[in-house]
């Protein structure tokens, strides 16, 4: 498990309002009140055993799911008939659909100590790990974009792109004969819904990865 220093942790929270203040969204600074006394987001982890289970995994995760988007963007990755709609995501939607798309895991993670037996001394030790409280039980993604408009307005591409950014990671949304058809609706008409899933499956498995395991000469 990868470690954040504490200055780590407050640079990727200072960034982290810096950009959101930047997207100029009405009511942004109750949102950002509300993650810095009422929430955990700035400390919590992204998951318990996959990228970024540490303090400050979610806000890394979350900074890293942006700066993927944006590369996306300026390489025109997408098909030649979506190209030209890449350009007119406006920066404040990109902002608010990469840094909150997992909003749903604020207060979510919580601590706690589990035991494992270690095969070469035969002896059993102690870890620190994060079980799931879900105290709020309404999905993922649906549950982000229910939890932001409590405080700002989303534009209908942002909750498309922040609902279906687990794309067919999600196992329900694929076998569901009724949510299956909105997903590929989604991906092949909201582009910023297929930046989202690119970006968050790239931060996920190759940022995220090369900074747990080590990892040198990723391509970022």
């Amino acid at each position: 498990m990868a470690k954040l220093t504490q200055e780590q942790i407050q640079a990727n929270k200072e960034e982290f309002i810096r950009l959101l203040r930047l997207s100029g969204r009405e009511n942004i600074e109750s949102l950002i009140n509300w993650l810095e006394t009422k929430s955990d987001f700035f400390d919590a982890p992204s998951s318990t055993i996959y990228h970024g289970d540490y303090e400050g995994g979610l806000c890394q995760h979350s900074l890293n799911v942006y700066k993927a988007a944006k590369m996306f963007i300026s390489k025109g990755i997408m098909l030649a008939a979506k190209e030209n709609e890449l350009d007119k995501i406006p920066e404040a939607t990109l902002i608010i659909t990469t840094l909150l798309h997992d909003l749903c895991k604020t207060n979510f993670y919580f601590p706690e100590i589990k035991n494992f037996k270690d095969e070469t001394t035969n002896s059993w030790k102690k870890y620190k790990t994060y079980k799931c409280v879900d105290n709020f039980p309404l999905g993922h993604g649906e549950k982000s974009v229910i939890m932001l408009q409590n405080f700002i307005k989303l534009t209908g591409n942002e909750i498309i792109a922040i609902r279906w950014h687990m794309s067919f990671f999600d196992p329900g949304s694929f076998i569901s004969p009724y949510e299956k058809p909105s997903l590929l609706k989604a991906c092949d008409e909201c582009p910023l819904a297929v930046i989202l899933q690119l970006a968050d499956y790239y931060a996920s498995h190759l940022m995220e990865y090369a900074i747990d395991q080590k990892v040198e000469n990723i391509i970022f």
